[in-house]
């Protein structure tokens, strides 16, 4: 077929009618090139269609003798995109040439006549696209390497993830003019959190301002998809997006792992180029390597730091740890050990490290540990709580554990090590306790045992067995109401109840039956302190002493009776007699036998009245109704008026009767009455027991706080023996019993202490006695 002639203006149709047969060539020849194997037949074909289409304009204007100043558009997007692809200058550069060839091949095929202008015409155009290609390529890499120069440096020389960031903020907007915010947001416990933004509204341009919230929500979707997102054209005047007219932004992803997300904006451009996104798409890969080389040490600085503490916070607690502690390699030799272990086995610290267990510890302790080290190195078993006992020496309580590596490989053994000697000792001392405590228990002569807090027994002695008249093992676990009647069990209990709620120890009287009849105890009850609270009681029989009591009771009655009898029915006819006598002394005239036999019956009545008032003074001084009516009274006067009362019997007596001057401003709080009575009773022992010619003198002074009253006698004196008995009751020396009742220095120690003194007597055999009392001084 002869060659059809192509007129040189139509060489552009000539491209255009046969583009499909070139497209279709090209495919089959650039799949031989590496980075072409394996992409998608969009994605190979890409600006193809294009880019010829552009070669047909040129080639056109070039044959009608037109100026050649296309801008390239294509071939410079169609070099951004095979970049983007992993394409390098020399693979752009073929697979234009293979374009050539595929053209050049298919018009051969299709004998289309072209002219060797027309072929220069196109090789020119061509020569054009690749070169605009290869410029526009070497620009962009050239721009994306300076940038990603500019990352690299930033993140060697940032000091911390913080200043990285506003590096990396600084550089996005440097090399790209279409920028006018930028934001950094970083994966923090789940969620994106902002780090860095510069340029969104409320930012301050120092790469701290927040980006709006329809930012946040912009970076929640590139982290999403994991893939890069682009907003463009958006309206200007929508708040949301603060006046920004395109958004892009891309998630930042380091070995497979979201760690951000990093986005830009533009005021001016509706969309981001081609070269500007695949600029901040490198930046951001590099970026992202640096972010996770400094959150990498960040981290490995924190845990260094962590580490550090929680090794400084061991060795702390090692070393001031009460019980030992050691750590020793798989020979068994110590790595370490703290100064409590070295203070048990002897020795300093220092001379453990290296050392094995047999070269430090004696023979009778190395012989049971050794083997267990063994074990538990050979095993990884775990050894807790096992006693070692050194004979004369001390017991020690271990615990073992394997010391492994984060391999699990078993570097050696750790060991704690407490003195429990003195547990031990004190366990020993409280077993030996316990079996004292049980001995008493069960010798004990009272009944005690334990309730719980139900009621029932938990513990008894023998006593409380033979008490309820059962065997003890029926008695646990049985309650008040199970072993007594309920009218019994009801008080029991009432008294269980007062001592566990008031929390306090009570005594209470208890009643328990038994065949011989009704048994009394005295029963002390307490709380015992326990989860839950328990209660305790001890029990004495008393069943004997209230019998006693009881005849007691009718004993003392009878003794009222009889008192009331003595001092009412006894003294009203001794008072006639009396009043009798006194007036026939009066009517007896010069009758010297008359009045003697009067007189005697007058004195009879005195010693009479004085045995009666003894009599009721002692009853009343056994009950503690001793009754006292204190009046401040003068001491030389209370001495006087007792000399003047006994003054007539002494001189009966042919006795010397004298009183020692007595400070006139000394003042006592008494009773005066009953204070004349003890004078009467300690000067009428006087005058009864001295003998005609001896002297009896009665005194005062001041002894501190007290004034000491004395009587003091020149008779025979008393008998050592003797001096104990003197102020008891019914008591006088076996060769004067005749003479008395033996009441009178028992009432006067009554009386002198019932006023808050006291009460003695000073004598030697044959020089005569002194009796002397205190009495306290009444308030000035």
């Amino acid at each position: 077929m002869p060659a059809t002639p192509v007129p040189r203006a139509k060489i552009g149709e000539a491209i255009r009618r046969h583009r499909a047969e070139v497209l279709a060539a090209w495919r089959r020849s650039v799949r031989t090139l590496p980075p072409a194997h394996d992409m998608l037949a969009s994605q190979l074909v890409d600006h193809i269609p294009d880019l010829l289409d552009e070669v047909a304009a040129l080639a056109e204007r070039a044959a009608t003798g037109q100026a050649i100043d296309a801008a390239f558009r294509t071939a410079r997007r169609h070099a951004l995109d095979r970049l983007d692809a992993g394409f390098d200058i020399s693979a752009v550069v073929r697979e234009l040439s293979l374009l050539r060839e595929a053209l050049l091949r298919v018009w051969s095929e299709a004998h289309v006549d072209l002219e060797l202008d027309d072929l220069r015409t196109v090789d020119a155009a061509l020569d054009l696209v690749i070169g605009a290609s290869i410029q526009r390529y070497t620009e962009t890499r050239e721009r994306t390497l300076a940038a990603i120069d500019r990352i690299s440096a930033a993140a060697f020389e940032a000091r911390d993830v913080g200043e990285l960031l506003q590096r990396l903020l600084a550089v996005f907007r440097d090399t790209t003019p279409a920028v006018d915010a930028a934001a950094i947001l970083l994966v923090e416990r789940g969620r994106l959190c902002v780090r860095a933004a510069v340029g969104f509204g409320g930012g301050n341009g120092d790469g701290r301002g927040p980006p709006p919230s329809a930012g946040e929500a912009f970076a929640e979707t590139i982290a999403a998809r994991r893939a890069p997102v682009e907003l463009a054209h958006l309206k200007p005047d929508d708040g949301t997006w603060d006046g920004l007219r395109a958004l892009y932004g891309v998630p930042l992803v380091h070995d497979g792992e979201l760690i951000g997300v990093a986005h830009m904006g533009s005021l001016t451009a509706t969309e981001f180029s081609l070269e500007e996104r695949h600029l901040f798409d490198s930046m951001a890969v590099r970026a992202t390597t640096g972010l996770a080389q400094h959150m990498l040490r960040q981290e490995l600085a924190r845990v260094a730091l962590e580490r550090e503490g929680v090794l400084a916070r061991l060795e702390s607690l090692v070393a001031a740890a009460p019980v030992g502690i050691a750590f020793l390699d798989r020979e068994l030799r110590y790595v370490t050990v703290n100064d409590a272990l070295a203070r048990l086995n002897g020795r300093p610290a220092a001379e453990h490290v290296g050392r094995s267990v047999l070269d430090v510890l004696p023979p009778e302790a190395a012989d049971q540990i050794v083997p267990v080290l063994e074990r538990v190195r050979d095993t990884g078993e775990t050894v807790v709580d096992r006693e070692v006992a050194i004979p004369g020496q001390r017991t020690v309580l271990t615990s073992f554990f394997p010391v492994r590596a984060p391999s699990g490989e078993i570097l050696g053994v750790g060991g704690v090590i407490a003195d429990i000697t003195a547990a031990r000792r004190a366990q020993e001392a409280l077993r030996g306790a316990e079996v004292s405590i049980q001995s008493i228990l069960e010798h004990a002569p009272a009944a005690i045992w334990v309730k719980a807090s139900d009621g029932t027994i938990v513990l008894a002695n023998r006593r409380v067995a033979e008490v309820f008249g059962r065997p003890r093992d029926e008695l646990l676990g049985r309650r008040s109401e199970d072993l007594l009647p309920p009218e019994l069990a009801a008080v029991h209990e009432a008294h269980d109840r007062a001592a566990a709620d008031g929390a306090r120890t009570i005594e209470v009287e208890e009643e328990i039956p038994s065949p011989s009849g009704m048994r009394t105890f005295l029963a002390i009850k307490f709380p015992i302190p326990s989860d839950p609270p328990m209660l305790g009681g001890i029990a004495t029989e008393i069943t004997e002493r209230k019998r006693m009591e009881e005849e007691l009771r009718i004993a003392v009655r009878t003794r009222e009776d009889l008192l009331a009898v003595v001092s009412h029915d006894l003294r009203s006819p001794l008072q006639a007699v009396q009043l009798s006598a006194t007036l026939l002394e009066g009517q007896v005239g010069a009758d010297a036998r008359m009045r003697r036999n009067v007189e005697i019956v007058l004195r009879s009545c005195q010693r009479m009245e004085n045995l009666i008032d003894d009599l009721l003074d002692t009853a009343m001084i056994r009950m503690g109704r001793l009754e006292l009516h204190r009046t401040p009274e003068a001491a030389d006067a209370l001495v006087g008026e007792a000399f003047d009362v006994q003054a007539r019997a002494a001189a009966e007596r042919g006795l010397g009767f004298a009183r020692a001057d007595a400070a006139s401003d000394l003042r006592v709080l008494c009773d005066r009455d009953r204070i004349l009575r003890v004078f009467v009773n300690i000067v009428g022992n006087a005058i009864k027991f001295c003998r005609p010619g001896d002297a009896i003198t009665l005194g005062a002074e001041r002894a501190g706080e007290t004034v000491a009253f004395s009587v003091t006698d020149t008779g025979p004196g008393i008998q050592p023996d003797l001096l104990p008995f003197l102020f008891d009751p019914y008591w006088s020396a076996a060769q004067h019993r005749a003479r008395g009742s033996g009441l009178g220095l028992y009432i006067a120690r009554a009386i002198v202490e019932a006023h808050g003194g006291r009460i003695w007597v000073d004598s030697t055999p044959g020089a005569g006695a002194r009796f002397a009392f205190t009495l306290p001084l009444a308030p000035s």
